[in-house]
């Protein structure tokens, strides 16, 4: 795996989104002007409920999101939030992943997810239940 700053980018951009009825974090707001959203109308002064775990499975912006992908090219993923909302700790974030993916891949550089096995995820935090890996 590519552990250069886009090596990471990668890596932290591949992790499959947490699927919307398994996350229970949320943003309320309410609709500034009348629209619509996928075929359903939203009023001005209607509450709206922003699903975390919904935002970056939209296929138009991240093809086959519930796939690991190590080699997805880069995203416009919103794990950390975006603009002016964007985590104010994501790039250290970045940097622990990378520090801690050199030395694993620098002690054990061969290895892999059991063959067959059946990933289960939790949602909060987004991570697997267990992980059988071989080497």
């Amino acid at each position: 795996m590519d552990l250069s700053r886009r090596g990471c980018s990668r890596a932290c951009s591949s992790t499959p989104p947490s699927p919307a009825t398994r996350s229970p974090l949320a943003h309320t707001s309410v609709a500034k002007k009348d629209t619509e959203l996928g075929g359903s109308p939203i009023r001005a002064g209607d509450p709206v409920l922003v699903l975390f775990g919904a935002a970056n499975s939209d296929p138009a912006v991240m093809p086959a999101a519930e796939t690991l992908d190590p080699s997805r090219s880069a995203n416009r993923h919103m794990s950390f939030g975006g603009g002016i909302h964007r985590c104010l700790g994501s790039h250290l974030a970045r940097l622990e992943l990378r520090v801690a993916l050199r030395e694993r891949h620098r002690r054990i550089p061969d290895y892999g997810v059991e063959p067959g096995a059946d990933l289960k995820w939790t949602p909060i935090p987004r991570s697997a239940q267990e992980l059988p890996l071989v080497w």
